[in-house]
């Protein structure tokens, strides 16, 4: 008898391993879903924002910063530190000598009347004649987080910037030249209005 049949009566017997491969691979196992899964889009990107957080020690306003869009017209903070005008007077004297935006458009981007932003500006002229003092810095308010027509514009300023850039009331006091006890009042009235209409 050859070893080629010795081995197949072997195998035919039982009393060897069969030298075919196994009928079926092992298929890999899917991984478990996690107790609690996310329910929606945001939820994911506020988990995957988490883990990038902590597995690269990476501090929140550069991730927003990196994924924002950047815009031209993007409020600086410096703009707010003339303290004779108001947030909205600001806006509009920015854009418009600025930007050289006409009225219509300023009214498009912080969804206000055009005869607002026009009187809003002429205020501006009369209390602040000279151009406004635009500073470097990173820190810039975008015109679509003003369009909340509840909420005033410095509690929406105040807000972003507590909330974004995670900043003290007395970091933010310095950026918009306003006292401490202002701002904390500001954005308490803002966490009011959002608790009471949702």
């Amino acid at each position: 008898m050859s070893i080629k049949q010795g081995k197949k009566e072997l195998v035919e017997k039982g009393l060897t391993n069969s030298p075919s491969l196994p009928s079926q691979a092992p298929t890999a196992q899917a991984p478990q879903n996690p107790q609690h899964p996310p329910q929606n889009t945001q939820e994911i990107v506020k988990l995957l924002l988490k883990e990038l957080i902590q597995k690269y020690d990476l501090k929140k306003e550069d991730l927003l910063e990196a994924v924002q869009e950047k815009d031209d017209n993007d409020l600086p903070i410096s703009i707010f530190q003339t303290k004779e005008l108001s947030s909205l007077e600001a806006i509009s004297k920015y854009l418009h000598e600025d930007r050289h935006l006409k009225f219509s458009q300023i009214a498009s981007l912080t969804k206000r009347d055009s005869r607002t932003i026009w009187s809003s500006y002429q205020f501006s002229k009369k209390k602040h004649p000279a151009r406004l003092i635009i500073k470097q810095s990173e820190i810039k308010i975008p015109p679509h987080q003003l369009t909340d027509r509840s909420i005033s514009v410095l509690e929406s300023i105040v807000a972003y910037l507590k909330e974004n850039y995670n900043l003290s009331y007395h970091q933010i006091a310095i950026l918009v030249n306003r006292n401490d006890r202002t701002i904390w009042t500001v954005y308490s009235r803002y966490k009011k209005k959002v608790m009471l209409h949702g």
